[in-house]
């Protein structure tokens, strides 16, 4: 409807009626339309440039979004505003680009441009998802007003990184500045706690929740799995008020694989079967379950299972950013244009790992693949090639950040702890659900992820 009485207006079309029809398109999610309508616009205003700009990064197109900013700067017509920059840094964020957001940082304030609460905000964001709690204090810090969004992005960030001391700390403080938490808030704090294994800090913060909502009650699933109170979980999911959704279940599946509770996996795994019959992932956690258990018939069962459903396993990659572009791997990768020296890195790795004691862990890998292709399988994963990149281009001494789209395997895990040590390097990655700071052969997760 939208679009025909928009092309019914013909020669009448002003930019308020082309940036609405990109805002209307960007908001349903159809990229591709926005965009053609937005190359075809004749005279383009900052506010057609932040509706596109805006729409990618809200869509999960981060790098469309700064691409777009980059031509937008280098067009040299319009100027960019806090909005723009707003979504430009929060998707430097997305991305984990630190380079690419501190210099997004440096143009905001060259250029003049209003530090907003939105820019503020952003900024606080974009350095916790690439690691800098330490930078996104400071930004807080300095903000003359900091209203409930920028609590929820500091003590969020915190959460994220397993720092259930400090979004406490920042908890009670926003509360002392009169600042009413909301669910996020709370979704944040109950995080910070689980990732820190902090059950009766966990408690009391659920308890003191008037009306706990879904995610609040997947927080504390969460939590009590964590700590290997998984009947506990399990009975909450059983009496909770509201029906559970699939993150519940994932967090029990998830626990039980770390404690080694393979019927509470069994019911967790049911259960997603029915309300995420297309995630394959659940199938890969259940069936890594009975791999780790030598569970094989299981493990076949499973591969069937997915077979029948058309199901195959998610791609994993791994991405480091170097002078402003970010790189990206995949398990295997060869195609970047230092693969050769990146696998001379890798073999350099792996001779200096094993003089340490490193033995590869295949236990999540098919029985079907010998032993030799097994370790030669785990050994190419998208994470160790970004190391191996990461090592190669940054300096002696400096911090390595890695950014994944899924969990990070446990050989993976190890391998990276002891490479901190081995090279003196911190590594810190990003996985899709916590970063892990590695430094001495030590990862802040404390080896539960």
């Amino acid at each position: 409807m939208a679009r025909e009485i928009f092309d019914e207006l013909g020669v009448y079309r002003n930019a308020v009626t082309w940036n609405s029809m990109i805002s209307a398109y960007t908001r349903n999610g159809d990229l591709i339309a926005a965009r053609k309508l937005f190359d075809r616009m004749p005279q383009k205003n900052v506010v057609s440039w932040n509706s596109m700009i805006v729409g990618y990064a809200q869509n999960g197109q981060s790098e469309l979004a700064i691409n777009l900013f980059k031509e937008m700067i280098n067009e040299q017509l319009i100027t960019p505003d806090e909005v723009t920059m707003a979504s430009v840094i929060s998707a430097c964020g997305h991305l984990g680009a630190l380079e690419l957001g501190q210099w997004a940082l440096d143009f905001t304030t060259s250029n003049r441009i209003k530090l907003s609460a939105s820019v503020y905000n952003s900024l606080i964001f974009m350095y916790s998802r690439c690691g800098c709690m330490n930078e996104a204090n400071k930004i807080f810090s300095k903000m003359e007003t900091r209203d409930v969004v920028a609590h929820n992005a500091l003590i969020t960030g915190f959460a994220a990184h397993g720092n259930a001391v400090e979004a406490l700390k920042f908890f009670e403080r926003m509360k002392d500045e009169n600042v009413q938490p909301d669910r996020i808030t709370y979704i944040g704090v109950l995080t910070a706690c689980s990732h820190s294994g902090m059950l009766d800090e966990g408690k009391k913060v659920f308890l003191s929740i008037e009306a706990p909502d879904i995610d609040h009650y997947a927080c504390m699933v969460d939590l009590l799995g964590r700590v290997g109170k998984l009947d506990e979980a399990k009975r909450i999911i059983e009496e909770m008020p509201v029906y559970p959704h699939a993150a519940i279940y994932g967090s029990l599946l998830s626990a039980s694989r770390i404690h080694k509770r393979i019927e509470i996996g069994e019911f967790a795994a049911k259960k997603l079967f029915e309300l995420e019959p297309e995630n394959s992932g659940n199938y890969v956690l259940l069936s890594n379950i009975y791999a780790s258990a030598g569970k094989w018939r299981e493990v076949d069962r499973i591969r069937g299972l997915m077979k029948t459903r058309g199901l195959t396993k998610t791609s994993g990659w791994s991405s480091v950013e170097h002078d402003r572009k970010v790189h990206r791997f995949t398990v295997g990768e060869r195609s970047h244009d230092l693969s050769d020296a990146i696998y001379e890195k890798l073999a350099e790795m792996k001779r200096k790992m094993k003089g340490a004691g490193y033995i590869a862990d295949n236990s999540s890998v098919l029985r079907d693949v010998e032993e030799e292709d097994k370790e030669e399988m785990v050994g190419t994963h998208s994470e160790k090639l970004a190391v191996a990149f990461g090592l190669l281009v940054s300096e002696p001494g400096t911090v390595i950040r890695v950014m994944k789209n899924l969990r990070i395997c446990r050989d993976c895990h190890t391998a990276i702890k002891m490479i901190s040590k081995l090279e003196g390097r911190e590594i810190i990655v990003r996985d899709n659900n916590r970063f892990h700071r590695f430094t001495d052969n030590v990862c802040s997760c404390n080896d539960y992820w």
